[in-house]
């Protein structure tokens, strides 16, 4: 089954997320609301003709405060949860989310709930699984039909329905419509005025929306009725503001934007969806789309609804499945023929393969099925997974058929559950002191773009903290009378400091309840300090630290003992005399300070400002920092390092803050390269990129972890390997933002026991069998045409990267199947720290990746998810692979 390895490295592409806004320009507030008034009165009128279409929707309506969020590290919890309202985006990339910020739920295996069925209404007289509606496609509608499916689509959004759209140019009322059946969002004629629904993002109202809102100086009344929906357009995200003229069509907009959403989740949900619901979903589009025919499907048609669906594949492999499927040579598919062309195309000949394999292998006798035993040994020996007889019986009993063994079918809904995952499922230690830990952290975390003349803006904030970041960048400077955040000596835009803070704290612990670390650049005069101090104080109130929790204690506090708490990051004044170090801290290793002496290191830490110095003059010189604010950094002290043998780098609550060039410069020494080291195993240490970064790229973080760096801030606005690294590591403790640093790097004694990098690689290896891909994403305009390849890489501490390339697969981005092995030689330094990188090619661009902390995924047969260049995964888009270590 697995062919000989062919090496042909390359490298990947990278791409950043841009975003694109309109320019900018004041909005009138005054004659604003006078335009309320009129386009209001206006619309009162076709409203009343919808209010008993629109009457069952309000009973479900969220309150105007609700928001409707997704992140893209859920992105397969809309699929194991039909019944979620969550507005999620496909088309083939989502985002979604749910209130407890838990993520990956079909990637992690072991777990063992049942994922509830979804039920479909009849279709063209055949049978549901609850067999309580029936589609009559004589006389349906796609309206009618999308409500037997749940979805209410009032006539007025079919008719359109004024509002008022936002932008920093102009005010203007729009017409507001849905085309459901193509899945579009329209606000005018124009073809830039319209989105698809699989595209949103999120969709933002009432307070969640209040910076949008008052950077267009639009009155708090409005605050109800507003709508901000961030959607995707190519690789840009856009925003666009909306202001409803009634409550009613406010509520009428969301509630229809979510059940139409759901429904094409579902639609396209397609493939993955196991049994005859496949083609029961597939179907349904066919008659919504089609205005209401339940008409046979002639091959043109039905390779029109495949390439809807993300089947890209040649016209010969759907011709020839048409063919199988059309058993009365008609030329034509209904139904019953169309459920037999679905199962064409889902049929797996890559999992039965390995299905037969397994069992000839491991079976005893000679029946070619799956039985219990089979499916136990199956788990322990290729699968490495060690389940006690009643879990493997619960999983064994979910995919059995009748007969009480597994199919090649069975097995290939066993291998795409969530039993299958891909990644350990382990509950996270958060219990050792703070800088034990590696601590997911951001750097210009208010910027959307590059550094030099990006837009800031609290987005930043938001979508940073929805990934799971513990420490987030705000860069204060003096504003006019308060102060604001921006990348001070340069060309970018800026927000209010409160409006960051407001910001922070209502999406600070969504994601992860374990401390929020605010790193405080502050550049402000005393006046503009003292207010920041007191906006910290009113809006973060008890939850912020600012006393320790234990006076006098040796050591750092622990995630778990800081749960839901804000800790401040702020430079220490040299100007006050030692007052809370003394008090309150102690200083673990002052007895040794003496023998520890060495030379007046006197490194500069280079500013990540340094390039813009020229670009724009200094609005505020920076002056001291008042006692009030440095008061706050409790347990984040920031120091300017002159020494690691000083007393002022003993106490426990200081950190040492490097840029890029400095701390390369450093490791460069191994003197001090040691000591760094050392000192990173008791106390904190912040490493952020080069200011000569101008596009906002990311460094190896690896290469901080492996000398025990607890805080590597990485511009989140940039997903390229670096950040994709950086995720891949906080992805294996849930995204908590926190995860424990290997035993090595935790003592002294253990560092100095470290084996040598010079021989840090041994003769253990990784095997990685690239088996297939299934749904590849499409890039090119000619969507007939994937050409794939996949890049297999294990990137490992000292910068070690091994590289191989399976062959290119013509013409099919559908169910490629490659069957090629690659062996690598991994890493005896700090193995904890290997991740494995799979990477898609189309021809000779990178489309889409994958990236692992290899220490945490499970051996065996999995799938494994996709993700773009922006960092959001694909919801179908899979490799099929095989890992033995």
């Amino acid at each position: 089954m697995i062919l000989a390895p062919i090496s042909d490295a390359s490298n990947a592409s990278e791409c950043s997320m841009e975003y694109s806004f309109e320019p900018d320009q004041k909005v009138s507030s005054t004659c604003f609301d006078t335009d309320i008034l009129s386009a209001k009165q206006n619309t009162d009128l076709a409203l009343q003709t919808t209010n008993s279409t629109s009457t069952s929707l309000f009973s479900v309506a969220k309150s105007s405060s609700d928001i409707v969020r997704q992140i893209s590290r859920t992105a397969y919890d809309l699929i194991a949860h039909k019944s979620s309202s969550a507005i999620q985006r496909s088309g083939p990339v989502t985002h979604v989310n749910d209130s407890t910020g838990s993520s990956f739920s079909k990637l992690y295996c072991d777990q063992l709930e049942d994922e509830p069925d979804v039920h479909f209404p009849q279709v063209n007289g055949t049978t549901s699984t609850n067999d309580t509606q029936t589609v009559n496609s004589a006389t349906d509608g796609p309206v009618d039909l999308l409500q037997s499916y749940g979805v209410n689509v009032p006539e007025s959004l079919l008719n359109g329905i004024n509002f008022l759209r936002i932008s920093r140019r102009k005010k203007v009322q729009r017409v507001i419509s849905i085309d459901p059946a193509k899945g579009m969002f329209l606000w005018g004629s124009k073809p830039s005025s319209k989105l698809q629904i699989d595209r949103i993002c999120e969709i933002r109202t009432a307070d969640d929306a209040r910076n949008y809102r008052e950077e267009y100086k639009i009155s708090s009344e409005h605050s109800k009725r507003w709508v901000t929906i961030l959607y995707k357009s190519g690789v840009k995200l856009k925003a666009l503001h909306l202001i409803a003229l009634s409550q009613e069509s406010f509520d009428l907009l969301i509630n229809t934007l979510q059940d139409l959403h759901r429904h094409r989740i579902e639609m396209m949900s397609g493939l993955a969806i196991s049994g005859d619901r496949a083609a029961q979903i597939q179907w349904s589009h066919h008659v919504v789309s089609s205005g209401g025919s339940n008409a046979r499907l002639s091959f043109e048609r039905v390779e029109r609804l495949t390439r809807q669906l993300h089947v890209h594949c040649s016209t010969d492999f759907l011709r020839k499945a048409f063919i199988e499927a059309d058993r009365n040579n008609t030329g034509t598919l209904g139904f019953p023929e169309f459920q037999t062309f679905v199962g064409v195309l889902k049929r797996r000949k890559d999992v039965e393969s390995v299905y037969s394999s397994v069992v000839s292998l491991l079976s005893t006798s000679q029946e070619n099925v799956m039985s219990f035993p089979v499916f136990c040994s199956f788990l322990s020996n290729i699968q490495k997974q060690e389940l006690d007889e009643y879990t493997a019986s619960k999983m064994f009993n979910k995919f059995k058929n009748e007969d009480g063994f597994i199919t090649a079918e069975g097995f290939t809904d066993f291998l795409t559950s969530s039993y299958c995952g891909i990644f350990l499922k382990e509950k996270p230690d958060m219990t050792h002191p703070l800088n034990d830990y590696f601590i997911s952290s951001s750097h210009n975390t208010y910027l959307l773009g590059r550094q030099i003349a990006g837009e800031s803006s609290v987005e930043g904030y938001i979508r940073t903290l929805q990934q799971g970041c513990r420490c987030v960048e705000v860069d204060c400077w003096d504003g006019n009378a308060e102060p604001i955040v921006n990348h001070g000596r340069s060309f970018t835009s800026e927000v209010k400091f409160e409006d960051v803070i407001y910001a922070i704290s209502k999406y600070a612990f969504i994601s992860s309840p374990y401390p929020l670390v605010i790193s405080l650049e502050v550049h402000c005069s005393t006046a503009q300090q003292l207010q920041i101090v007191q906006i910290l104080k009113r809006v973060l109130g008890d939850r912020l630290v600012t006393s320790p929790l234990l006076p006098g204690s040796f050591t750092l506090p622990s995630p778990d003992d800081l749960k839901h708490r804000f800790l401040v990051k702020v430079k220490r004044t040299d100007s006050y005399a030692p007052g809370r170090d003394s008090s309150s801290f102690s200083s673990t290793d002052s007895a040794s300070t003496n023998s520890e002496s060495m030379s007046e290191d006197s490194l500069s830490t280079s500013s990540s400002h340094s390039s813009s110095r020229s670009r724009r003059s200094i609005r505020s010189k920076s002056g001291k920092i008042i006692r009030e604010l440095s008061d706050l950094g409790v347990y984040f002290e920031g120091r300017k390092f002159r020494n690691f043998s000083l007393p002022e780098s003993k106490t426990i609550n200081h950190i040492f803050s490097f840029g890029e060039r400095s701390y390369v410069s450093m490791i460069r020494d191994p003197v001090k390269c040691a000591q760094l080291e050392k000192h990173n195993v008791k106390y904190l240490m912040r490493v952020y990129p080069s200011g000569f970064r101008l596009t906002s790229t990311n460094f190896n973080p690896i290469s901080l972890w492996e000398r025990g760096v607890q805080m590597a801030a990485m511009n989140f606005q940039r997903f390229d390997i670096g950040l994709h690294l950086n995720e891949a590591l906080f992805a294996s403790s849930g995204r908590t933002g926190y995860v424990l640093k290997p035993p090595q790097l935790r003592s002294i004694t253990s560092l100095r026991e470290l084996p040598s990098r010079a021989s840090h690689r041994n003769q253990k290896k990784l095997v990685v069998d690239v088996i297939s891909a299934q749904q590849l994403p499409v890039v090119s305009k000619d969507e007939n045409k994937v050409d794939p390849s996949i890049e297999v890489e294990l990137i490992g501490p000292c910068g070690s990267s091994e590289k191989a390339r399976t062959r290119t697969i013509k013409a099919n981005g559908f169910n490629p199947i490659w069957n090629e092995q690659f062996r690598f030689t991994r890493s005896n330094w700090l193995p904890e720290l290997e991740f494995l990188r799979l990477c898609v090619y189309d021809g000779d661009k990178s489309v889409a990746e994958f990236v692992g902390r290899l220490s945490h995924m499970h051996q065996g047969f999995r799938h494994v998810p996709l993700f773009d260049l922006q960092g959001e995964q694909y919801i179908f888009s899979t490799l099929f692979i095989r890992i033995t270590r």
